[in-house]
């Protein structure tokens, strides 16, 4: 996923995070890096998906759709919002 992102210093603590299973603390750090318009919209989208996942597993489904339309408005031909939305709504 962050393969893009991963040659900076954040992007490689967030994956470290992740891999070390403390994913709620890497929302933080996904949110600043999809922020960042160094890294291409698919990327920034790729990032926002894996925030609303996250954000899923955390049980705070509202913000997860937030992040997840926030991919969308920078792919709209991100597949995993559309179909993390169309789950979020229960479709």
């Amino acid at each position: 996923l962050l393969a893009t992102a991963a040659g900076q210093p954040r992007a490689r603590l967030a994956l470290q995070l992740e891999a070390a299973g403390r994913g709620i603390e890497v929302i933080p750090l996904l949110r600043n890096l999809a922020g960042r318009e160094i890294y291409t919209p698919v990327v920034r989208a790729q990032i926002y998906d894996k925030v609303g996942a996250l954000l899923v597993k955390k049980g705070e489904k509202a913000a997860a759709e937030t992040e997840y339309r926030k991919a969308l408005t920078l792919n709209p031909k991100d597949t995993v919002a559309e179909a993390a939305l169309a789950q979020l709504a229960g479709k």
